[in-house]
């Protein structure tokens, strides 16, 4: 979730750009593949968004012997810095405006982004 973006404000551009762009800022993330960031529907390469600020929803299979708990850690929130840059520089470069959390004295480190994990046994 990706707080203080509006969703509703966004152009077809936007939303084309980010559509495009993430899947490559997660996959880098987790160290996994493009093609193994998938979107709701299990489309590879891609992520949902939904408003709600601005929701990114999507699927990551990961590599045998990775549990969603080493994912989920490696990307809590002190953790997950270059995530929160990486996402920080993809709004800037698209022209998307976002507001940094209050007190934050490194503007991307200071980039509101909240992550949830789940394991999807069906996957």
């Amino acid at each position: 979730h990706i707080a203080s973006v509006d969703f509703r404000q966004l152009s077809e551009l936007q939303l084309k750009n980010l559509h495009a762009s993430f899947p490559a800022a997660l996959a880098q993330h987790w160290e996994v593949l493009v093609s193994q960031v998938q979107d709701v529907k299990g489309h590879p390469s891609a992520v949902s968004l939904l408003p709600g600020s601005l929701l990114v929803e999507g699927k990551v299979l990961l590599p045998a012997g990775i549990a969603v708990a080493d994912i989920a850690q490696k990307s809590d929130h002190g953790k997950n810095l270059q995530l929160r840059q990486k996402v920080s520089e993809l709004l800037l470069s698209l022209n998307v405006p976002y507001t940094v959390e209050h007190g934050a004295t490194d503007f991307e480190a200071g980039f509101p982004l909240r992550m949830v994990f789940e394991a999807d046994l069906g996957c």
